[in-house]
């Protein structure tokens, strides 16, 4: 599950300490089921973020290439950081992931990198060629 993959962030967010498998919050939208929920958690995570970094921070992103997470992933960012302009980085697997371990040796299309840096000039383009004032 996602809560129980990603269980170390969220200790550092405040949860427990040692991973569990139920009676999370998280257990039942763990594999983003709700597309709605998970739009709503990026979007959230990335706001709140937005309010604790400073103005001109840089904001490194990694996230799975698939479409909608990917574009779900870059929507939130524009959206909380619009004076940032966005730059990608394609991160292909070039090896088995871990899932290969529960048996799926299929090959997973890889990773991006998003890397937002504060732009100089509010209109300043960004990766998707949207300005900066449009988002």
């Amino acid at each position: 599950s996602y809560y129980y993959d990603h269980w170390l962030r969220y200790w550092m967010l405040g949860g427990p300490s040692l991973p569990t498998r139920v009676g999370e919050k998280w257990r039942s939208e763990s594999r983003q089921g709700n597309r709605e929920r998970y739009v709503d958690l990026l979007t959230s995570v990335f706001r709140d973020s937005a309010r604790l970094l400073t103005p001109d921070a840089t904001v490194y992103v990694r996230t799975d290439r698939r479409e909608f997470t990917r574009q779900t992933t870059s929507d939130a960012l524009h959206a909380a950081f619009p004076d940032h302009h966005m730059q990608t980085v394609e991160s292909p697997y070039t090896r088995h992931t871990q899932t290969a371990l529960f048996g799926d040796k299929e090959m997973k299309p890889g990773e991006v990198d998003l890397v937002l840096t504060k732009s100089s000039n509010s209109a300043q383009p960004h990766a998707d060629g949207a300005s900066a004032a449009a988002v």
